[in-house]
């Protein structure tokens, strides 16, 4: 199953009606597709065993998606630290570990805060515009880049807009309480890298 098709099977659309923090939706999402294209035969084991690296339990991953027993891609989904996502891939494609935890890497970033200091207008939740990420982006690129030399990696990145209008969901007072609950999802964007090099780029949401 290439990484391409299952990106691309992914309802993203259900974030653009998703606010706050939605980690565990964006896992359950591509769970959910990953086994449904399966036809019987695609499964998914989700809090990961840990690769053991100094036995920190930071290092396991959200899921290992398999067919029938054999593990085929490991699934890490983060909104802040990504360079410590990433080094998880490190771990579990090494070829030291013959496969055992998987074949591919899907890495799914979404960001954590919005940018500006000022209601005024629109403000963004992107990587590429300093969301709040530990990291620069050119730097999580490289680190992907890395990655795909033991093993063909994805990297998605999920945008918000700023939207002040709390009549967008007129019925959720939680969304009143923090620039978090106005982010609106704007852009998903697809990298794949192989043998060390991005090779494809593409806009997952909105459809093209």
């Amino acid at each position: 199953m290439c990484l391409i098709e299952l990106a691309t099977a992914i309802e993203w659309g259900v974030l653009s009606k998703t606010f706050g923090n939605f980690h565990n939706t964006v896992i359950g999402m591509a769970v959910a597709d990953w086994v449904r294209m399966g036809k019987g035969k695609h499964f998914a084991l989700e809090a990961a065993p840990s690769t053991g690296d100094a036995g920190r339990q930071s290092l396991k991953s959200d899921a290992i998606l398999t067919v029938n027993s054999s593990p085929e891609i490991v699934l890490e989904v983060e909104g802040g630290h990504c360079l410590k996502a990433l080094a998880k891939f490190s771990l579990y494609l090494h070829p030291d570990m013959e496969g055992q935890y998987g074949k591919k890497g899907l890495c799914i970033l979404y960001p954590y805060a919005v940018r500006g200091s000022s209601r005024k207008g629109q403000r963004h939740f992107c990587f590429q515009d300093g969301a709040r990420i530990l990291e620069p982006m050119d730097d999580v690129f490289e680190r992907a880049q890395e990655v795909s030399n033991l093993a063909p990696f994805m990297l998605i990145t999920i945008d918000k807009t700023f939207q002040s209008d709390a009549q967008l969901v007129p019925d959720i007072e939680l969304r009143h309480g923090t620039d978090w609950h106005h982010g609106i999802v704007s852009k998903v964007s697809g990298y794949l890298f192989e043998h060390g090099h991005q090779t494809q780029d593409m806009v997952l949401w909105p459809v093209p």
